[in-house]
């Protein structure tokens, strides 16, 4: 989509992170300003804000998020996004190029979340979430909502995704900064850090936090079943805490 790339361009270089001086330094041989990731990850999360806010940005989704009055986990939607991937590369690595190989039916994820306990409304609607936010696609192009007779696969915004959310500091800081926490002591000590040079500490809080009310809310069974969402879990444990890299 040409159109959202040149709007995912212009919300970049638009961005107060990326100073005027810098660009065009960067254009007569100057230091590149794209080589510089950790300023272009808050170029597109922050935008024009001094946080990251989803009303304003279409091209950035809270993983985390989830329903205030029902709440499942924070980490469903990760988890529903990389079972879908590992769909996704399993067709590509079997050469199938029948369509319906890279699309999960969303009853066979309704059922392989009811044995981690979790309830099929819960699925059904954090899968609708991530449909509003064009993080997957359904096999019929006409649905306004998923259901439980839909197919669905994940789409490259979801892929990206998945990238931000395990491999880039900025997007969990940023995610962190607004996502609603429930525990008193982990929210306090979250506002203590809530300073640049602390941001480590605030993302580590946050994690410990989300791994919690994770590990209260889906009970992933020891089997060869599961083990793709044990993965997926594992990679939120082993994510790096400590000082802020670029």
């Amino acid at each position: 989509d040409i159109r959202r790339m040149l709007k995912i361009a212009e919300r970049i270089f638009l961005s107060p992170e990326l100073k005027i001086d810098d660009i065009i330094r960067s254009k007569f041989g100057g230091e590149d300003v794209m080589a510089d990731r950790y300023r272009m990850h808050r170029a597109l999360v922050r935008g024009e804000y001094d946080r990251f806010d989803e009303q304003e940005n279409e091209f950035i989704s809270n993983l985390f998020q989830t329903n205030p009055q029902r709440p499942a986990s924070p980490l469903l939607g990760y988890y529903q996004l990389w079972l879908l991937r590992q769909k996704l590369y399993s067709a590509r690595g079997n050469h199938d190029e029948n369509v319906e190989a890279s699309h999960w039916a969303v009853s066979g994820l309704v059922q392989m979340f009811e044995g981690c306990a979790v309830s099929d409304d819960q699925v059904i609607e954090t899968l609708n979430r991530l449909y509003d936010r064009r993080l997957i696609e359904a096999l019929d192009p006409n649905a306004e909502r998923v259901g439980i007779g839909d197919r669905i696969a994940i789409k490259e915004s979801g892929l990206a995704h998945l990238e931000l959310l395990l491999n880039s500091t900025v997007y969990v800081e940023q995610m962190a900064l607004v996502t609603g926490v429930n525990e008193p002591f982990i929210r306090d000590e979250m506002r203590r850090n809530n300073y640049p040079q602390n941001m480590s500490r605030l993302k580590d809080a946050f994690i410990r936090y989300i791994l919690k009310i994770d590990a209260g809310r889906v009970a992933i069974p020891e089997s060869p079943v599961y083990k793709e969402i044990l993965l997926a879990r594992r990679q939120i444990e082993r994510m790096p805490v400590g000082p802020r890299t670029r």
